[in-house]
């Protein structure tokens, strides 16, 4: 549960953010779109390597 929280939480502090940015308009949807992107690519670059750790039986089959 904890981590759902801070999920929303970065909402939280898309607002303290805004109010650094110069030329909010176009830069805040810059920086939303620039994060979801490193987050969704990290994401799935983590459960690409996880589909690579052999499972137990192929662990199995390793043996001799």
């Amino acid at each position: 549960m904890i981590f759902v929280l801070l999920s929303y939480g970065s909402w939280n502090e898309a607002v303290y953010i805004s109010a650094e940015l110069h030329d909010l308009n176009r830069n805040m949807v810059r920086s939303l779109i620039w994060d979801h992107g490193i987050i969704t690519a990290i994401y799935v670059l983590i459960n690409l390597a996880y589909l690579q750790v052999p499972s137990l039986e192929d662990r199995r089959l390793l043996k001799p």
